[in-house]
């Protein structure tokens, strides 16, 4: 039997051109999930902020690379899998090492602590390659604010007709089992 090649969703369909094709999925989701007057605010993991699902995306770029596994509950961290990584996957990674075996819930409460800062690097990706235009600001001196704001938006409307068109060819190839209907 073969073995799966673990290939990020940023590298899955590129084309000439496009700028959705080397994302990589916090970059990517952080494109999808932009609103006007997005600030600092939205990373929080709370209801209204888009916290939880930019953690998730992290975890879900480090699975899609094979270097995290989920049992019982707890994340594994691959420890042979680490020269395949960027500086701000492995600093995900080896803060998950770190928290050792605790419940996934809690590992990702743990991320989502200053995930402001931790989304700094995919921020400032977006903004090399001319996406978005991030301003950060000082109030009374002390607390840091940032602001983000979509420069390129044919680049997200690519993105977004790609999640679209991928979202409804995985329906139409596997339905879904009778007993998801039966609510």
């Amino acid at each position: 039997m073969a073995q799966r090649v673990h290939m990020p969703l940023s590298q899955e369909m590129p084309s000439k051109g496009d700028i959705a094709s080397g994302l990589s999925l916090p970059e990517q989701f952080l494109l999808v999930a932009y609103r006007p007057g997005w600030d600092d605010k939205m990373e929080r993991a709370r209801p209204g902020g888009q916290g939880a699902a930019l953690v998730g995306s992290m975890l879900l770029e480090l699975a899609l690379r094979g270097v995290l596994k989920v049992q019982r509950g707890r994340f594994t961290i691959e420890d042979d899998a680490g020269s395949i990584l960027t500086p701000e996957l492995a600093a995900v990674a080896t803060q998950l090492r770190e928290l050792g075996p605790v419940t996934t819930q809690v590992a990702m409460e743990k991320l989502a602590k200053n995930l402001p800062d931790r989304l700094r690097p995919w921020v400032q990706a977006l903004e090399r390659r001319g996406v978005l235009r991030e301003e950060r600001t000082r109030k009374l001196g002390v607390l840091s604010r940032s602001q983000i704001f979509l420069l390129d938006e044919p680049a997200k409307d690519k993105l977004e007709n790609r999640l679209v068109r991928t979202l409804a060819a995985a329906a139409t190839r596997t339905p879904a089992p009778s007993c998801c209907w039966a609510w």
